[in-house]
Formats: structure tokens, C-alpha cells, sequence
């Protein structure tokens, strides 16, 4: 689905995209907060949000801050709970703008594309003001994958995944923590720039799919 630059009276349609950037801030928030305490618990010896704390004898293990650790387990699953809600809100706002773009044709949003079911899980933007940088390029799509059917083409580039963007980004551990913090079921935002459009924007929502699946691409720093 795209969005264009319209008429700035049409007031539903402001409440309508206020409330979804605003839930897309609180949704990058939450996933900052994640990536940090999934760091907390990298550095305690890569435990997991399962990993036993006690030794084989039944006693809290001596290698690792225990209480740390429950502590920071706990408000991962709180904040992985809050990040599922936002997303169930997400998806509502999102099919909103998708059903004022049917009825509003040549209101603030144009009519969505009809060329793929992916289209209505992209947005277009369009901005003179702010070209963002990308720091990922994709170099391989799996084939019949999560990114294949969202469409993501190699040598895409990747200016934010999740809450990871260049402003931030370190190494490819960051987005594995944002994938290993996003629940199953739950999107992952993605925004890319295609071929030479570096002032156009596309950002896809890659669905985490059960168990050990991955979304099937792969990238690399640029």
C-alpha cells in the first residue's frame, strides 16, 4: 500500500496515521529496551530465557549474576507481551489506512496496488528531507521464504531493521537480537532502498514465523 503527500484537511486520516507513528515509536522503544537487556544477558554467560540457573546439584550456579538474570528475564517477558499488543494495534491501524485508501481514492492515500497481497504489508515514503543510510545489503533470498514473499530482492539495501538502524548498528549481533527478541508470530519492520531511488523508502513487516525457522535471507555489512 502507498502513501502520498495530500490534502491536509482530511482530519480522519491524520488521527488515523498520528496514532500509527506513534504506535511504530513505541514499537522501536520497546525493541531498544529489548536489545538491551538481551545484551544483560549475553554478557552473563549468553544465558537464554530458558537456560537453568541452578548447577547439576540444585544449587544456583556461581558463573553467572542469578538474580541479574531472573530480573532481566522477567522484563523481557513483560516487554514481549507489551510488543505483541503493539503489534495487534499495529496491524488494526494499519488495515484502517488500508480501508480509508478504498474509500478515499484521491484523498490523502492513493488507492493500494493491486499486484500482490505483499503490496498491503509495504508503504511507500517519499521524503526530500531525510535520506536515511543504509548499512546492510541483502545477498541472498531463500527461496519460498518469509523474505521472498515480502517481496525483498537481493541487493536491496537495508537502512533499519527493527530498532537496529546505521545510527546504531554494530555488528550483525544486533539484528540476531532483534530477531531472537521478537516473538514468533510477531512482525519485524524492515525499511529498504531499492536500485538508485535512494529518497524512496520501502518498509515491509517480515512476519517471525514458529519454531526454528529463519526469515530466509541473509545480509552483510556495506
Amino acid at each position: 500500500m502507498v502513501y502520498s503527500a495530500a490534502d491536509p484537511n482530511t482530519a480522519k486520516y491524520d488521527v488515523i496515521k498520528s496514532r500509527y507513528d506513534t504506535l511504530v515509536n513505541e514499537k522501536a522503544k520497546i525493541e531498544k529496551r529489548l536489545a538491551e537487556l538481551s545484551e544483560i544477558l549475553h554478557q552473563n554467560g549468553d544465558v537464554e530465557l530458558d537456560t537453568p540457573l541452578v548447577d547439576d546439584e540444585g544449587f544456583p550456579r556461581s558463573d553467572i549474576d542469578v538474580a541479574l538474570i531472573r530480573i532481566t528475564r522477567n522484563n523481557i517477558r513483560c516487554l514481549n507481551t507489551d510488543h505483541k499488543q503493539i503489534m495487534l494495534e499495529l496491524e488494526t491501524a494499519l488495515h484502517e489506512l488500508h480501508e480509508y485508501a478504498r474509500q478515499n481514492p484521491s484523498g490523502k492515500c492513493s488507492h493500494p496496488s493491486k499486484q500482490d497481497s505483499n503490496e498491503d504489508r509495504q508503504i511507500e515514503e517519499k521524503s526530500s528531507e531525510v535520506i536515511k543510510t543504509p548499512f546492510l545489503r541483502i545477498d541472498q533470498i531463500a527461496p519460498n521464504s518469509i523474505a521472498e514473499q515480502a517481496d525483498l530482492k537481493i541487493g536491496d539495501l537495508v537502512v533499519q531493521f527493527g530498532s537496529v538502524t546505521a545510527k546504531n548498528f554494530s555488528s550483525l549481533q544486533d539484528i540476531s537480537t532483534v530477531f531472537k527478541n521478537t516473538p514468533p508470530g510477531s512482525c519485524i519492520q524492515m525499511s529498504i532502498i531499492r536500485g538508485n531511488n535512494v529518497n524512496t523508502v520501502l518498509s515491509v513487516s517480515l512476519l517471525k514465523p514458529t519454531g526454528n525457522a529463519s526469515l530466509g535471507l541473509h545480509v552483510v555489512p556495506v
